[in-house]
């Protein structure tokens, strides 16, 4: 039977993905060229296959 890991008791509730949200969006004004290039693979962006040069 799978344990649960205690460390998810204390999370945040509802704290992960926007924080990443937030992050992802200050870096991207911060870095307008780079954030072109951006792969995001945080939210939802994972169904893809990663291209070949990764």
């Amino acid at each position: 039977m799978a344990l649960l890991n205690e460390n998810y008791l204390k999370l945040k509730a509802g704290y992960l993905f926007p924080e990443i949200g937030r992050r992802v969006k200050t870096f991207c004004e911060a870095n307008l060229e780079a954030a072109q290039r951006l792969i995001r693979c945080g939210i939802g962006d994972v169904t893809e296959p990663l291209p070949p040069a990764v």
